[in-house]
């Protein structure tokens, strides 16, 4: 009998840890900050430098833009889960690269001593120039990736254009006199959590033109929306007159978030019988 009360009381102190370490989880999980930060620069390169990361070194995820070419890390405790792209397509690429440079070398030398024979024994012989070819194959390279990153910008635009729609429609729903404590109630919200989850810090010099000057001005002033932009040294200047889609400037972003303030949120909203309805009236 004594042997099986200190069983059961292993057991429980056991089951306590435990029940302790899920609760502590929980708590760091809610309150414990993800850190976020973003540089950039949108001049002749495209660059820009993404991270986050919770409880210092625990979880960490980091994205590169550089050169058209995007790699991101996901560590945990420092240890790499998750790479883009993977380890093995880089050395192929590191190699296949590699491979092409010494073929290119031994091209340039066999013409050379051509050249070489050629020429009279007085004479100095000069570098072959660059091969045509190669000179193509650059500039096609280089093509690709400005289209490939106006692609990207007109996609972007492409879903601002439907987020300015939706937001037409959530107006006309505003004007009904039965949906006005539900909106309020969702700005207040909204509100909320952009001052915690906004920026704490923003840096950015920016200047922006669509094609067209009536949609650089719609996106002007849903970007002015955002009180953001007047607490924080920001400036952006549209571009009525280009007939061109660009971004070009710089930029500095970091902040933090906690998920208790989304949970909280979320749990307000869900007690609101008219938020609810709202919500499925948007989502038709």
């Amino acid at each position: 009998m004594h042997i099986l009360l200190l069983i059961l009381k292993i057991i429980g102190i056991l089951l306590l840890i435990l029940l302790g370490l899920l609760l502590l989880f929980v708590l760091a999980v809610l309150f414990a900050p993800v850190r976020y930060r973003a540089d950039g620069t949108l001049l002749e390169k495209k660059e820009a430098d993404i991270s986050a990361n919770w409880l210092l070194f625990v979880l960490r995820v980091a994205c590169s833009i550089k050169n058209g070419e995007v790699t991101a890390c996901v560590r945990l405790f420092g240890i790499p889960v998750f790479t883009y792209p993977k380890r093995k397509k880089q050395k192929e690429k590191q190699t296949d690269t590699k491979l092409l440079d010494e073929t290119t070398e031994i091209e340039k030398e066999i013409a050379y001593f051509t050249e070489e024979k050629k020429s009279d024994a007085d004479s100095v012989p000069e570098l072959p120039e660059n091969d045509p070819k190669e000179q193509k194959t650059k500039q096609k390279a280089k093509h690709r990736k400005k289209r490939d990153f106006r692609r990207m910008l007109t996609g972007i635009w492409q879903k601002l254009k439907q987020i300015i729609k939706n937001l037409a429609h959530i107006k006309e729903m505003i004007y009904d006199e039965s949906n006005r404590s539900a909106f309020s109630h969702g700005c207040a919200e909204i509100r909320y959590l952009l001052r915690h989850f906004g920026p704490r810090r923003l840096k950015a010099d920016l200047t922006f033109a669509t094609g067209d000057p009536a949609r650089t001005g719609q996106l002007l002033g849903v970007i002015c929306i955002f009180p953001v932009i007047y607490r924080n040294e920001v400036s952006i200047v549209p571009d009525f007159e280009t007939d061109d889609f660009y971004i070009r400037g710089t930029f500095s972003v970091k902040g933090r978030i906690r998920l208790v303030h989304a949970l909280g949120s979320g749990i307000r909203i869900w007690r609101d019988k008219n938020m609810r309805k709202i919500i499925r009236k948007i989502r038709k």
